[in-house]
């Protein structure tokens, strides 16, 4: 048996999905919500944090701190150069002439491709803020509306 503890983080950003044929192909925001469990099979055994996986506030503060740069900014994927039509190439220089927040990422930024991407990287950040950490993350869903989520990891 094993104990799970739940958070959640979420932040204001727009996006849109080049060549989507839906109406998420135009520029748009959303609440992102980001729910995560964290995993362990024991817990700490003494001192402040004795009987817990680790104390809300701390894993709170870590990883709101992680999220602050998506919050108010336009998470772009970035698309080869080639791939950009004129009118795309000046919104982007538009964007960043106006010194908009623009958060590139590597993926076409679906409510998948997030899950994966901050499942993998809130695991890389508290493997560095708490290297002696005895719990793993073990699923991130990404709610991209109170409705609609994707959920990467140990889905039960």
């Amino acid at each position: 048996m094993s104990y799970l503890l739940e958070c959640e983080e979420s932040f204001d950003s727009s996006h849109f999905l080049k060549g989507h044929k839906g109406k998420c192909r135009n520029l748009h925001g959303h609440r992102w919500r980001i729910k995560y469990g964290l995993k362990a099979n024991e817990l700490i055994q003494s001192g402040s944090s004795e009987g817990m996986i680790i104390d809300f506030s701390d894993i709170k503060s870590l990883i709101k701190e992680y999220f602050k740069v998506y919050d108010h900014a336009l998470i772009l994927t970035d698309y080869k150069e080639e791939t950009l039509t004129k009118e795309e190439k000046n919104f982007i220089q538009a964007c960043e002439d106006m010194k908009f927040r623009i958060v590139h990422v590597p993926f076409r930024s679906t409510a998948e491709n997030m899950s994966k991407f901050f499942f993998n990287e809130l695991e890389r950040v508290l493997s560095e803020k708490i290297p002696s950490k005895n719990f793993n993350v073990h699923y991130v869903t990404v709610y991209e509306t109170p409705n609609n989520a994707a959920t990467y990891g140990g889905i039960n």
